[in-house]
């Protein structure tokens, strides 16, 4: 008898420390995006949509990350922006579809509160980026919140940055935007 239960302690623990998938729950999922005059409040937002991505769990741990943008999902009310977001002044999405964060360690801030050190692309150029978020794992799915600052300029988008066209005056874009997210993972079933 004591042999069995220590067998069944034994996969229990198993079971534990095993590796848990959750993938990207696109139709649940929001990304949001702010830009700003440099030089005034002025601000514009729009959406843009996560492709696709997935979280790794092992032993109470994130050990993998990865998330890919739909580039060419970038949109704001204002039918003009979106055109000009979308061209080579901005992201180019006919020639760098997609855009992708990868997750190279987490850095605990307290218990739900995290630092995701991590690498970006855009534009085909990629570049380390600490993001600020908030986990919560509940019922089979896995939500990170939270918002990235971006700077635009680091991926070679340059179009009216006051640190490249000093002249601009009203006409300059900050170099910083936001992306505001809420993404949802849901546990694989495989």
């Amino acid at each position: 008898m004591k042999i069995q239960f220590v067998f069944i302690i034994f996969l229990c623990h198993i079971t534990f420390l095993q590796a848990q998938e959750f993938q990207l729950n696109e139709t649940e999922s929001t990304l949001e995006w702010t830009g700003k005059a440099a030089f005034s409040a002025y601000s514009l937002s729009g959406t843009i949509e996560a492709q696709e991505g997935s979280i790794k769990i092992e032993d109470q741990k994130i050990i993998y990350t990865q998330l890919t943008i739909n580039a060419r999902s970038i949109n704001a009310s204002n039918k003009q922006l979106k055109k000009h977001l979308r061209s080579e002044d901005f992201f180019d999405v006919k020639k760098y579809p997609e855009a992708m964060f990868e997750l190279s360690e987490f850095i605990l801030l307290n218990q739900d509160q995290l630092l995701a050190k991590g690498k970006m692309t855009i534009k085909g150029i990629t570049k380390a980026i600490v993001i600020p978020l908030t986990i919560e794992q509940t019922n089979g799915q896995v939500s990170a919140s939270g918002t990235a600052t971006i700077n635009r300029t680091d991926y070679g988008i340059r179009y009216n940055s006051p640190t490249f066209f000093t002249a601009l005056k009203d006409q300059a874009i900050a170099d910083e935007f936001e992306v505001t997210f809420d993404l949802i993972f849901d546990r694989s079933s495989s």
